[in-house]
């Protein structure tokens, strides 16, 4: 997935899909919003800021570090995806007494 500043991102990576950011307006972008909920430097995500840097991106792209470094930020964001939340949450509601 090539992506900009979208929280899609995560979702793709959780369902084991390689992210890229094409961040060619970054500067724009944070004087326009603000800084970002994230600090690119600490994503698994390789971003560019050009076409050469993005396509440099895809083709020494490493499928193992980028898994790994993925699975390093869900365990640090403390992710528990496990694909039941929406059972639990009706487990909840549906169990709930009023």
């Amino acid at each position: 997935m090539i992506m900009d500043y979208s929280a899609m991102t995560i979702d793709a990576a959780y369902i084991k899909r390689p992210v890229f950011l094409y961040v060619y307006d970054l500067r724009d972008y944070i004087n326009d919003r603000g800084e970002l909920m994230w600090d690119l430097q600490m994503l698994p995500f390789p971003h560019a800021e050009n076409m050469d840097e993005l396509v440099h991106s895809i083709e020494v792209f490493d499928n193992e570090k980028y898994y790994e470094d993925v699975a390093g930020l869900f365990n640090e964001l403390e992710v528990k995806e496990d694909g039941n939340a929406s059972k639990r949450m009706v487990d909840v509601i549906e169990n709930k007494t009023l």
